[in-house]
């Protein structure tokens, strides 16, 4: 997996299957938050190939990033995870505090 960076666009990636084979649901969402951060951004996913779904997005904080996906209909299937979001070397001052939301 590729390094996560603040401020840093990145792409997230969701394929739906139904039965094992790529389908398309009738609605996908993805959403994402920062650890320290209440409220979920909603991100409008693209459809390259049936099944496959890419949100884009940047990530503003260095921390834990939390996703999910869901796609309603069939098939029917949530996801989630979460990401660390590394401060880009860049930035200065330098810090290990990943909780803190500029």
């Amino acid at each position: 997996m590729t390094r996560l960076y603040a401020d840093t666009e990145t792409t997230e990636t969701a394929t739906f299957k139904d039965n094992g084979v790529l389908a398309d649901p009738t609605a996908v969402t993805f959403e994402y938050r920062h650890q320290c951060e209440n409220a979920w951004r909603s991100v409008t996913p693209t459809n390259p190939s049936s099944g496959v779904y890419n949100a884009t997005f940047t990530p503003e904080y260095a921390g834990i990033l939390y996703f999910r996906w869901k796609g309603s209909e069939s098939p029917k299937i949530s996801t989630q995870g979460s990401r660390l979001v590394e401060r880009s070397a860049f930035e200065f001052p330098l810090t290990t505090d990943y909780c803190g939301c500029r």
